[in-house]
């Protein structure tokens, strides 16, 4: 840069911007599923792990999201624990990936491997489920699951069983 003035010019800083690595292949899926998340993606499975901690568990559930289409709007996933009567009593919402993989930027067809780490009680193991979905950051709205087999909206979240 020049400036105008005369002076000498003068870096200001050295910037490094790199890609997120990208993977096509779904690796090993512990509960293969084929949902259909608005035509944004499809949910191709799901791998759960219950660590017991004294009277809580640790829960880490893994989602596996091939893209459909590049989205245009950021969205937020979550994964809800549920007791067996539906109520929430575990949950973590964030950017996929931990905030590395923002909607925005996927790809098609790449798998996106989107982890979720919370604690719950260590009874709901084997018996509540997950509830899991995207929602748009600004707004809150969820966006709607389809089943493409006879055009038909599902609803605004999955329910999904705990090992």
């Amino acid at each position: 840069f020049t400036p105008a003035n005369g002076l000498s010019s003068c870096p200001l800083a050295t910037l490094g911007v790199t890609a997120p690595p990208h993977t096509w292949t779904l690796p090993h899926v512990t509960h293969p599923l084929a949902a259909n998340a608005d035509d944004i993606a499809s949910l191709r499975g799901y791998d759960v792990v219950i660590t017991p901690q004294g009277d809580k568990a640790a829960y880490q559930v893994t989602l596996y999201w091939q893209v459909r289409q590049t989205p245009k709007t950021v969205y937020k996933g979550f994964v809800h624990l549920l007791d067996d009567r539906g109520k929430v009593i575990g949950q973590r919402d964030q950017e996929p990936a931990g905030g590395a993989r923002p909607t925005t930027g996927w790809v098609p067809g790449e798998i996106i491997v989107d982890r979720y780490q919370f604690a719950g009680p260590v009874e709901t193991a084997g018996k509540g489920k997950l509830e899991v979905s995207l929602y748009n950051q600004t707004t809150g709205e969820r966006i709607l699951w389809l089943d493409t087999s006879c055009h038909k909206v599902l609803g605004d979240h999955l329910l999904l069983a705990l090992p």
